[in-house]
């Protein structure tokens, strides 16, 4: 089996999408602190896991 998470970009906290088409940036169900989490995040510098402020847009995947 394969997952496909669509390059659907990300926001800063407001209504522009950056970069649609070229990266990804999706949460994960793990909080780093009370203000932020985990996220997968893939561009061209291949994919990462990192931490991310909650305030900023990241995608969300439902995976069974």
């Amino acid at each position: 089996n394969s997952l496909f998470f669509p390059a659907a970009g990300y926001d800063y906290g407001n209504v522009d999408v950056y970069d649609m088409g070229s990266s990804g940036f999706y949460w994960s169900s793990t909080e780093c602190n009370s203000n932020s989490a985990y996220a997968l995040d893939f561009c061209s510098g291949g994919p990462g896991v990192a931490g991310y402020l909650r305030k900023f847009g990241r995608s969300v995947r439902l995976i069974k």
